[in-house]
């Protein structure tokens, strides 16, 4: 069965609590979430006084437990200030409407009210960014001339050259016509034979023999031609290897540390160049790498 495009999204903040709200990515790295927060209300039997929301960005967190409490905010390492997004009482403001998204950066959820706050919206699935390398072969057949048709050619340009052909060939047509035909030879009468002498045998014609044709030039071997192509892709790819782990490892050292799915939308894959786990695996002389909290660091 097909994944929906968005599905319902809802959570209760308690009061003195606080919610962290994570949007989930994808093992395989080819998609993530991003939940849109569309209106925030107060329960059935809302305490009276004043309901502020507020939210803070944060740092790494287990990404297993996306609607996890936090205990306290030493809990999380946060690194934004505490904005407040609304207020809501139970006689004038019930439920306010809000409008912001949250993807690939969780945030921290909190209020000062003395009852359950209800933060809902949707969710829907975003894909990252195909590869360049995946579109290389189609775009270099639509670039290709059709057959036939010499580039920057145009209508005019056809026009000339078909008049120029034509006018070629009606003056070799006049050069025929005006050669002279070659007047015949005259035919010479047969010497009379002398009694006594012998009849000439005539000489026979010698066959002309063809030419013997050239011996055919022995075609390369496939593998012989492949290497050096091999060599020079193989070179391409580790360069850009080279210039992605560089990248890779400019972009960590200026956040420390960095959640796995922020880092591969901060920085730019080269076609040849490995996946983003991978290179992080094959470098972990470079990387350290949490697979509890997805989040990537210098080793």
């Amino acid at each position: 069965m097909a994944e929906p495009i968005s599905t319902f999204y809802g959570i209760e903040i308690p009061a003195g609590k606080s919610v962290l709200v994570t949007p989930r990515v994808d093992e395989e790295m080819t998609g993530y979430e991003i939940i849109n927060l569309t209106q925030v209300a107060l329960g059935a039997k809302p305490a009276k006084g004043a309901h502020t929301l507020f939210i803070q960005s944060i740092g790494n967190t287990d990404d297993s437990d996306s609607e996890a409490e936090a205990e306290a905010e030493d809990d999380v390492d946060v690194e934004g200030p505490k904005i407040a997004i609304a207020t809501l009482d139970a006689v004038h403001h019930p439920h306010v409407s809000v409008d912001f998204s949250v993807s690939l950066a969780p945030i921290l959820v909190s209020h000062t009210g003395s009852s359950s706050l209800f933060l809902s919206g949707y969710a829907h699935r975003q894909e990252f960014p195909a590869d360049e390398d995946d579109f290389e072969q189609s775009d270099s057949d639509e670039e290709g001339a059709p057959n036939g048709v010499p580039l920057g050619s145009s209508d005019e340009d056809d026009e000339a050259y078909d008049s120029d052909e034509s006018m070629d060939e009606d003056e070799e047509d006049e050069d025929e016509e005006e050669e002279p035909e070659p007047s015949p030879e005259p035919v010479k009468a047969p010497a009379p034979k002398r009694k006594g002498a012998a009849e000439p045998t005539p000489a026979k014609k010698a066959k002309a023999e063809p030419a013997p044709a050239p011996a055919a030039k022995k075609p390369e071997p496939a593998a012989k031609k492949a290497a050096p192509a091999a060599k020079k892709a193989e070179a391409s790819g580790d360069d850009a290897a080279k210039e992605y782990v560089e990248a890779l490892k400019s972009a960590v050292k200026a956040k420390g540390t960095v959640r796995l799915a922020e880092l591969g939308s901060a920085v730019k894959r080269p076609a040849a160049a490995p996946k983003l786990k991978t290179a992080i695996e094959k470098n972990k002389a470079i990387f350290s790498y949490d697979e509890k909290t997805g989040s990537v660091s210098l080793a």
